[in-house]
């Protein structure tokens, strides 16, 4: 039927002016979102096209990691999280992941900063004043809570798995650690091409650590956001492996995700899972059935029992503890599980 209004997500914008290829009647910001009316109203099939000027302070959904909040002058950035639903805190969008979309992102940055989103880079460009023009553009459909902002004085590594570009990014005061959080990307990529059967199908792959995050990561098409426990030394690698496992879950949430272009739904908790079980010191037993699969960890002393995980339609996440230590991985945004079971091993 005939579209007459469209309600965005948007929280806090400052719309300062809308053009459309099609009548307006006029638009609103509302408690609810912007609210955009037709006159007349949009006939199904019509390709409707939007420009909305507008400036925002988010008080979620982008974060600004500056000296004045404290942070090192040389750690200065910027970073977006948008699970489950703060991007409207940035951008005006169909803020629910039952709507894809391709996207672009063009950011205008002083020019000592790195620029990473979602997709691939379509240009950099100096500008006038010290700053630069950078272009990415995702060019397969994801969701609004995917869309990825990072930027600042990053520290980067980089790799190669076949054609696909691995490239990981740290504050500066973090690089001195950041090879323990980037040396396995490349073998697990490996390992869940040939477990699957299936190509990994984004044109790169970055991971970014950032400051103060306040989750274990976040699977951004094509750019994951990290925690700093990503990182770390030498001398806390064997008595901190949760945190390991959570750097690998991080990956592993990532790959869910990417994967999910491809693959039946019921591969993706495989998937997932897969990738602790390569990279994870403990024993572990993998056994998939049909739709469902169960996986076995046993450490310390304890047997950890996870069991069916099955398609469904909620944004969930696995947890996986030993002791204090919790490893967490979420297992795409339409799986849901039923777990835990905790048996001493006889």
């Amino acid at each position: 039927r005939p579209l007459r209004e469209l309600t965005l997500g948007a929280v806090d914008l400052n719309i300062k002016n809308m053009e459309a290829n099609v009548a307006l009647a006029g638009y609103e910001m509302t408690n609810e979102g912007l609210e955009i009316a037709f006159d007349p109203p949009v006939e199904p099939g019509k390709q409707v096209t939007l420009s909305i000027d507008y400036s925002a302070e988010p008080r979620r959904g982008l974060y600004f990691r500056t000296p004045e909040l404290g942070f090192r002058t040389e750690d200065t950035h910027i970073w977006t999280q948008g699970e489950p639903h703060e991007s409207r805190h940035w951008f005006p969008s169909i803020d629910y992941p039952n709507e894809r979309f391709t996207s672009e992102i063009i950011c205008h940055i002083p020019r000592e900063f790195t620029v990473l989103s979602n997709g691939r880079q379509i240009e950099e460009v100096n500008e006038a004043d010290g700053m630069k023009r950078v272009h990415y553009r995702q060019e397969k459909p994801h969701v609004a809570y995917l869309i990825a902002l990072a930027a600042g004085k990053f520290a980067k590594l980089e790799d190669q798995y076949n054609d696909i570009s691995l490239r990981f990014f740290t504050p500066q005061s973090r690089a001195p650690y950041a090879a323990n959080g980037f040396r396995d990307t490349a073998d697990i990529l490996k390992f869940l091409e040939e477990e699957l059967g299936v190509p990994y199908p984004w044109p790169k792959y970055d991971q970014v650590v950032v400051e103060d995050y306040h989750i274990g990561g976040m699977e951004n098409t094509s750019l994951t956001v990290l925690n700093p426990i990503a990182v770390f030394p030498n001398e806390s690698e064997n008595t901190n492996w949760p945190i390991n496992g959570l750097v690998t879950m991080s990956r592993a949430k990532t790959g869910a995700n990417f994967i999910s272009t491809k693959v039946l739904p019921f591969i993706i908790p495989t998937f997932t899972m897969a990738i602790k079980m390569a990279t994870m010191p403990c024993c572990m037993r993998f056994t998939t059935i049909g739709k469902a699969f169960s996986i076995t960890k046993m450490k310390s002393g304890r047997l950890y029992r996870e069991s069916t995980i099955m398609r469904g339609t909620n944004s969930t996440s696995v947890h996986m503890r030993k002791g204090a230590g919790c490893c967490t991985c979420s297992v795409a945004n339409w799986v849901k599980t039923s777990f835990v079971a905790a048996l001493p091993i006889i």
